[in-house]
């Protein structure tokens, strides 16, 4: 459990179009630095490749729009 970790952890989580890395794209890279149980510096990067491949159960659990997406992500 990070609640009771000493020392520093870094935590990186995804998102992406679909279950399949081989089919759907990532769509996000994010991390933050965990601490002696405090959140601390944190970063995300927004992924838009050309195309984009995803799935709509994919996007509604993680409550992406593409057109947006596709704004402000870095190709």
């Amino acid at each position: 459990s990070l609640m009771g970790a000493s020392g520093k952890v870094l935590v990186v989580d995804t998102e992406t179009g679909g279950l399949d890395p081989a089919k759907f794209s990532l769509l996000s890279l994010g991390a933050v630095v965990w601490e002696h149980g405090v959140m601390g510096e944190e970063f995300e990067v927004l992924i838009a490749e050309d195309p984009i491949t995803w799935e709509a159960d994919a996007l509604a659990l993680n409550r992406i729009t593409i057109e947006q997406h596709k704004l402000v992500g870095v190709a």
